[in-house]
């Protein structure tokens, strides 16, 4: 069985999940896409980091 992808995009950490809602965004869902991960979806080590991911982005925006 061959299964075929337009992209194919490794990894659901933020810039994995961020491609693959950009791609969608500006091809109006026209691109068929797979989203590959060692991981489920859900454990990431995006996802693992997200305490401090959320003091970054605080901090640029001025508020800790």
């Amino acid at each position: 069985m061959i299964i075929d992808h337009d992209v194919i995009i490794l990894g659901t950490g933020l810039a994995g999940l961020r491609a693959a809602v950009e791609i969608a965004r500006k091809s109006d869902d026209g691109v068929n896409m797979a989203i590959v991960s060692k991981v489920q979806l859900m454990r990431s080590h995006s996802v693992c980091a997200e305490g401090g991911t959320r003091l970054y982005f605080a901090r640029r925006k001025g508020t800790v």
